[in-house]
């Protein structure tokens, strides 16, 4: 298990709100991805900010997106209790947001868009 710290980027003004992972007023969160690749983040407040399952290689391409604010598109929750919600395709992933603190807001879901290097055999040249 690994725990980076990601100060808030500097095209997500404090005043705006770019969710999940920058709300207004979120300065940083700090971001654990345990071996299994469950994501739980907790904020400068102490509060749980967002979470998500990834796949194997997604992780550094998870924690640019966190860097850089991608917002993602928000969707509905996954229909199927038993399949991951990222299961659709190795270059997204579903991150929950479990609203405003003290519960007065709904969970939202949003589809992140990772940037995953692709890895491509190398074949010998054969001379």
């Amino acid at each position: 298990m690994s725990t980076v710290r990601i100060d808030r980027p500097s095209n997500k003004p404090i005043g705006t709100d770019s969710k999940p992972f920058w709300p207004a007023g979120r300065t940083w969160v700090d971001v654990t991805i345990a071996s299994d690749g469950t994501v739980t983040s907790l904020d400068h407040q102490g509060q749980g900010a967002f979470t998500a399952k990834l796949f194997a290689g997604q992780e550094q391409a998870f924690l640019e997106a966190v860097r850089v604010g991608n917002p993602g598109k928000e969707v509905e929750p996954p229909s199927n209790d038993n399949v991951a919600a990222n299961a659709g395709a190795a270059n997204t992933v579903i991150v929950t947001d479990p609203g405003p603190t003290g519960g007065s807001g709904p969970t939202k879901f949003y589809e992140i868009g990772l940037t995953v290097a692709s890895l491509t055999a190398k074949r010998p040249t054969g001379t």
